[in-house]
């Protein structure tokens, strides 16, 4: 058995504690403890301490250059290859914009535009993207599709947190590229990428709607209509709602004046 005093130079020295079985009493597993304490219990048994070799680690993982062009600029970075191209745009080229929500593709809180494509790059890594026209939401007000989403949804108050809206409005701008008119089925449908945890779905909607050239339905505190489901990340059943400020005004209205 490999021990502190004979392990080879090249490996370090790892202490690791293996149990077999684990200290049990009643059918109860001992959890923390010292071995003297553990040793004071009836029915315990001590762990067994058993040095195992792992491997040292010789310095940080290879590095590689990469040119990304990103809002029309090129960009050398370096980075390690496996790098997710979200942590290379917030972390090297400082573009915040696009957020780290799931990091599991998801969200789609980290949704950029890849050659005019609403495209998710939180698991995807940089290495895949070198050659293509990367678009951020900081980029998107030099477009003028871009800037038509970003000025409705300034316009209609369509954000609340505001962290899944960098996404909404990119995902908006691809879409309205390949289908400049689409209709609220085409624009849900769109949406089902992307999640929004405050409930401001039904002034995106009539944002990207206004974006579109068409008239949105209008949002007041006297639309009482409410979605009929919230499955799934909620844009296929939203109805129009009120916004926040609306039932704050609504409510205080209808209370009873004080004595």
């Amino acid at each position: 058995m490999a021990t502190p005093e004979n392990l080879p130079e090249e490996l370090s020295q790892g202490l690791f504690i293996a149990t077999t079985p684990s200290p049990v009493r009643g059918g109860r597993v001992w959890r923390g403890g010292s071995d003297a304490q553990n040793a004071g219990r009836a029915g315990a048994i001590l762990p067994q301490r058993i040095f195992l070799s792992v491997p040292k680690t010789t310095g940080l993982k290879p590095m590689a250059k990469f040119v990304l062009k990103v809002n029309g600029a090129a960009h050398e970075v370096e980075a390690d290859p496996a790098t997710p191209l979200i942590y290379v745009l917030r972390g090297k080229l400082g573009l915040t914009g696009p957020k780290i929500g799931c990091a599991k593709e998801q969200c789609g809180a980290c949704t950029v535009l890849v050659d005019g494509e609403a495209t998710q790059c939180c698991v995807r890594s940089v290495a895949e993207f070198e050659g293509a026209d990367i678009r951020t939401i900081e980029g998107l007000a030099e477009d003028e599709t871009g800037k038509a989403v970003q000025e409705a949804f300034v316009a209609l108050n369509a954000a609340q947190c505001g962290y899944c809206t960098p996404g909404l409005v990119t995902t908006a701008t691809a879409l309205l590229k390949r289908n400049a008119r689409p209709d609220r089925a085409e624009i849900k449908q769109a949406l089902e990428t992307n999640l929004c945890r405050c409930g401001s779905h039904s002034r995106v909607l009539a944002a990207i709607e206004r974006a579109a050239g068409r008239t949105p339905c209008r949002i007041t505190h006297r639309c009482r209509r409410r979605p009929r489901s919230t499955t799934g990340s909620g844009w296929r059943n939203r109805a129009v709602s009120p916004s926040p400020m609306a039932r704050s005004i609504s409510a205080s209205t209808s209370r009873p004046p004080s004595p």
